[in-house]
């Protein structure tokens, strides 16, 4: 279950080591050292982009003959000794130019722009690299994702100390728990510690890890053991000193008569109630039949209960409400879901400016009725979610942007920061237990005055619709109410993350205690052993693309509340520059030529990743980004999980069937890279990513196969924009449906589907997940970014 409230907490090593120093030869502020402790995503980022010139997107879906540039594949190579004595092998990938290109020193961040003639065949502009780069022989990001499914899909991952690197959290595949909490519940950035601080420092990879403790189990694995709190069959108490939970790696003394906390490593007495002798091996007798003694998770009751949570539904009554017509609609949609939540407490609230008014401050939460509903929750006495429907334009109060403000580095400081009466309101909510949803109904823009500050700060969200004329939005409406009231939620929860001292073998531990809905007080605990090494390379290749790019996406997305967007970008590009220098350094042969680029096995697509970071409308808006749009972009990626924010930073691009093939699985499809030149004109490609939906057609498809999917044979009379496709009986029509349904249901937010015509001006949506091309609003290709990764790699060497 995934749960708001406590969820995609960042932990960041260990505290003490030395800061890290400049290397690059631009000036910025390097990253600080990394410090134990709990990051909360969940709070309001600020800051402006650097100014730049808007490039116009050009056309999507132009055929690429072969380009002059080739790069071969990559093939193992010897390496010397570092001086710390890594093993004596290469288990990197290494790429080498032509011979024939002359790489260009250049430390300067890419730029967008295209080099090429507008008139020139060959890839699309977008896809061109300026330094003559032949983009498909890049490491690919979509071939180490096939290459871990064909390893772990369908397949049984034993999480137990000493287990290989885990799946990607993109791969389906069965769980096992034997003494290892789930990769699906804490993700670590590298599975290999280094054993001494100054060669973490050293390595520049950040040593922390992604925790999503209510995480949906997969198909096939066994729910978590529950724990009762009574002494006759509770589970065995954990550190008296600390308050660490009981789990499998504390170390028995004494005939089991106490145990070293493997955090604090204070010795503890065993109650007498709780008591069992040891092994030869040193294990309880009872380890077998006790979760807490052999399983990495499991989860803890508590004793004492309280009020069951409630649905508290504010409804806006106003005369734009009912002469819109949505006050009868959101009824409709309310009768039917109402009637399937027998065990939630029900309370209505009428809302227009008099509920408003009755507020303690009704400017502070923007003419929402935010305050008067946490009164009602605290007059009942218990937790629950606010569900708030709006249709009447909000106004601006206290906050006032220009939307032409936010493009200068100096002035829009507060852009991302929320004001002071939101974070108080959601301090309140969240001791009360209350999640704020916001269901929104106006089409008007309201500039700065955002009303999502304080629902994503109480694990609740926005929801935006244009109109409930349309199937479309009605449809997402009816989905956004069931998911949003039937999800199971935490309330009043507390996260608790304890890490053992010292660097010969690390343990993690995350607790949380919270209130379920039904009024049950729960603690749930993960515990995790990783191992560490005196090797530097252990540390490379036990790392994992998908985990880095989670955890650097919360750290920038956080980082611009104090500091300019442009210093973020260039410190992401300058702590990941400085990180592959290291393992060229230290982990590559000495006979490697300058122009040969070196990556990690497992780190292939980190340089994509972290391009389409760099150039997110979040820290690089483009002309048509709104301040809204990029407000609630931040907040929502701040509590995405590894899977869905690698899966929103390289979306998935599939070519459908254009000749009546059926698509009968959706892993079994093959994906192609997130590129405009892999799109043929004569075929459909279905483009999703968390956020996103989108059916690209090609100008050539067979009028035969936009028969059998749009019940229309010609193109141009082909709907475009937001559409329901027809529900055709040919097997084309229900095998792409299906592939459709299957996204939707996984996606964290409903999705609408978006078709998009090649050749017109809605193909701006589908450039802005073209994530190796050069983006619309001026970000760097892939090949460019990696170029100057490079080069600039190289810089730190001399």
């Amino acid at each position: 279950m995934d749960v708001p409230v406590a969820n995609q907490q960042l932990w960041q090593g260990h505290s003490g080591w030395p800061a890290v120093s400049p290397l690059t030869s631009y000036a910025m502020t390097a990253p600080s050292s990394p410090q134990t402790g709990v990051q909360c995503p969940n709070k309001g980022i600020q800051n402006a982009p650097p100014t730049m010139g808007f490039v116009a997107p050009p056309p999507v879906g132009v055929a690429a003959p072969p380009p002059a540039l080739a790069l071969p594949s990559a093939g193992p190579w010897p390496q010397h000794q570092p001086s710390w004595g890594p093993p004596p092998h290469f288990n990197g990938v290494l790429y080498e130019p032509n011979p024939d290109l002359s790489f260009r020193s250049n430390s300067q961040s890419p730029q967008g722009g295209s080099s090429t003639p507008p008139d020139s065949r060959g890839l699309s502009p977008s896809s061109e690299s300026r330094y003559g780069l032949d983009p498909q022989h890049l490491p690919s990001a979509v071939r180490g994702m096939e290459e871990d499914r064909d390893e772990w899909e369908g397949k049984v991952f034993v999480s137990e100390p000493g287990s290989p690197l885990p799946p990607l959290a993109t791969t389906d595949c069965t769980v096992e728990d034997r003494g290892n909490a789930s990769p699906r519940f804490i993700r670590c950035t590298s599975y290999s510690f280094p054993t001494e601080g100054i060669i973490a420092q050293q390595s520049h990879v950040p040593l922390g890890a992604i925790v999503t403790p209510l995480a949906r189990l997969g198909k096939g694995e066994r729910p978590l053991p529950v724990c009762s709190g009574t002494a006759e069959r509770g589970c065995v108490p954990g550190c008296s000193a600390c308050g660490a939970y009981m789990c499998r790696f504390m170390t028995w003394q004494d005939c089991g008569q106490r145990f070293f906390c493997s955090f604090c490593g204070k010795l503890t007495e065993v109650p007498w109630q709780y008591y069992q002798p040891t092994n030869g091996q040193g294990q309880r007798v009872d380890s077998d039949h006790k979760p807490e003694l052999s399983l990495g998770s499991y989860d803890i009751l508590e004793l004492h209960t309280g009020q069951a949570a409630g649905l508290l539904l504010a409804l806006d009554v106003s005369v734009p409400a009912v002469n819109g017509g949505q006050l009868g609609l959101i009824c409709q949609h309310l009768g039917s879901l109402l009637t399937s939540l027998q065990r939630l407490h029900r309370q209505f609230a009428a809302a227009d400016s008099r509920l408003a008014a009755e507020s303690e401050d009704a400017s502070s939460s923007h003419e929402l009725p935010v305050r008067a509903g946490l009164k009602i929750l605290e007059a009942v006495g218990c937790p629950g979610k606010l569900l708030v429907f709006h249709s009447a334009p909000l106004t601006e109060t206290t906050l006032q942007h220009s939307s032409s403000g936010f493009f200068s580095s100096i002035k829009p400081k507060s852009l991302f920061q929320p004001p002071e009466h939101c974070i108080s309101l959601a301090k309140e909510c969240a001791n009360q237990g209350c999640s704020v949803h916001l269901f929104l109904f106006s089409q008007e823009d309201v500039g700065g005055a955002w009303p999502g500050h304080t629902p994503y700060m109480t694990g609740g969200g926005v929801y935006s619709y244009d109109s409930l004329q349309s199937e479309v939005d009605r449809q997402r409406l009816s989905c956004d109410l069931r998911r949003c009231a039937e999800t199971e939620t935490a309330y009043k929860a507390e996260l608790r993350v304890f890490i053992s001292k010292g660097l010969r073998g690390v343990v993690i531990q995350v607790a949380l205690s919270y209130t379920s809905s039904r009024g049950e007080r729960r603690t749930r605990v993960h515990s995790l052993t990783v191992p560490c090494s005196r090797h530097l390379l252990d540390t490379f290749r036990n790392c994992q693309a998908q985990t880095l790019l989670t955890f650097y996406c919360k750290k920038v997305y956080c980082a611009v509340l104090e500091r300019p967007l442009q210093e973020v970008r260039e410190e992401l590009q300058t702590e990941v520059t400085e990180s592959l220098a290291c393992y060229r350094k230290h982990c590559s042969s000495t006979s490697v030529s300058p122009g040969q680029l070196v990556l990690p096995q497992f780190l292939k697509a980190l340089p994509v990743y972290v391009n389409s970071l760099r150039k997110s409308e979040v820290l690089l808006p483009g002309l048509r980004s709104s301040v809204t749009q990029r407000l609630q972009l931040r907040s929502q990626l701040a509590s995405m999980d590894v899977r869905n924010t690698a899966t929103h930073f390289y979306p998935l691009l599939l070519p459908l069937p254009v000749r009546g093939e059926t698509l009968s699985m959706l892993s079994a499809a093959e994906t192609v890279r997130c590129s405009a030149s892999n799109l043929d004109p004569g075929g459909l490609y279905l483009a999703h990513c968390p956020l996103s939906l989108l059916l690209w057609v090609g100008h050539s498809v067979p009028s035969q196969t936009l028969r059998q999917l749009f019940n229309t044979a010609c193109f141009s009379l082909l709907p475009s924009g937001q559409v329901c496709l027809p529900v055709l009986e040919n097997p084309l029509s229900a095998s792409v449906r299906r592939v459709i349904e299957s996204l939707q249901s996984h996606a964290p937010y409903s999705l609408k589907l978006q078709v998009v015509k090649q050749g017109e001006g809605s193909e701006e949506a589908l450039q802005h997940l073209l994530v190796e091309d050069k983006s619309p609003n001026g970000g760097a290709s892939y090949a460019d970014f990696l170029y100057h990764l490079h080069v600039n790699s190289l810089r730190l060497l001399v």
